[in-house]
């Protein structure tokens, strides 16, 4: 067993929304929804509280997320208005303190032992924890996606593809505000040699994330690590587009330049030919990067 220390949870910094106003609201709301019972001739309806976590984000800004089966918080959630919180939802103090409080206080300390110990490479244990907050909620993005980077840790491709064909359906996964988990997730499966997921990974980050330059050089890179030229070049060409100061995507357009004119670099990088084509591209992007910046 791990002897790493890790601290308490504080109750009073529990947010589920990375965006959360400190301090702010945090309880459950229920609204009412109406549902069929029965069939044919028995069909009756029924008039069923709905209960939501509900965190403040702002000041007339909250979010909402409903509550699964162990009470606690789970999918994407629902921004609403101050106005539009109390007009349409109940506060359910009571509910919230017996029920949902004490859920979410387990399953945050959960993730948080998992991050810490994934932060000290201490993956087996870090495993163990983000388990733990799956059981209560298996579409929790913090610890799908701290699973999968432990596996990717363990260097255990097979278990870490299992978690990365899970997270790529996960909506949630692609929030802006998961945007640092989704780039170190796709760092990691680039470092493991797993370039294709990779691609997909970012490709889908970029579907949900509109204009990005820095998910527009990691797909590059991932496309240049598979020797996809054409691909990598498409993508820098964006990024510089972007952000033409962007050191990182110029010093891989000029190491594209680099090996299209030396067979010996390429063959130390372990790259085949680069394509005239693409060639004459990167020589266009920088140049335009040069001028606009």
């Amino acid at each position: 067993m791990s002897k790493l220390k890790v601290r308490s949870i504080d109750p009073l910094e529990l947010s589920h929304a990375p965006d959360a106003l400190p301090g702010g609201l945090r309880c459950a709301f229920s609204d009412k929804k109406t549902i069929k019972i029965g069939t044919g001739g028995t069909t009756r309806k029924q008039t069923v509280n709905v209960y939501w976590y509900v965190e403040q984000l702002g000041a007339d800004q909250f979010g909402l997320w409903m509550l699964n089966a162990s009470y606690v918080p789970t999918g994407q959630r629902r921004t609403v208005s101050k106005t539009q919180l109390l007009e349409d939802y109940h506060p359910e103090l009571e509910f919230y303190n017996r029920n949902v409080f004490p859920r979410v206080v387990e399953m945050a300390d959960a993730v948080r032992r998992g991050d810490e110990h994934r932060a000290a490479a201490d993956f087996d244990e870090a495993i163990g924890h983000y388990n733990q907050a799956l059981r209560l909620d298996d579409e929790n993005v913090r610890a799908v996606f701290g699973l999968g980077l432990s596996h990717l840790g363990r260097k255990d491709n097979a278990k870490a593809l299992r978690v990365f064909d899970d997270l790529v359906k996960l909506d949630a996964a692609f929030e802006p505000e998961h945007k640092h988990l989704f780039n170190e997730m796709g760092i990691a499966l680039r470092k493991n040699g797993l370039f294709d997921q990779s691609v997909e990974f970012y490709a889908r980050a970029l579907d949900f994330g509109g204009q990005d330059e820095h998910l527009s050089y990691n797909l590059a890179r991932a496309y240049y690590e598979k020797g996809d030229f054409p691909g990598c070049v498409e993508h820098l060409k964006r990024c510089l587009e972007q952000n033409p100061r962007l050191g990182e995507a110029r010093k891989l357009a000029e190491l594209i330049l680099a090996l299209a004119d030396n067979a010996e670099l390429r063959e130390k990088h372990a790259k085949p030919a680069v394509p005239a084509e693409a060639r004459d591209k990167v020589r266009q992007i920088l140049e335009a990067a040069r001028i606009a910046a």
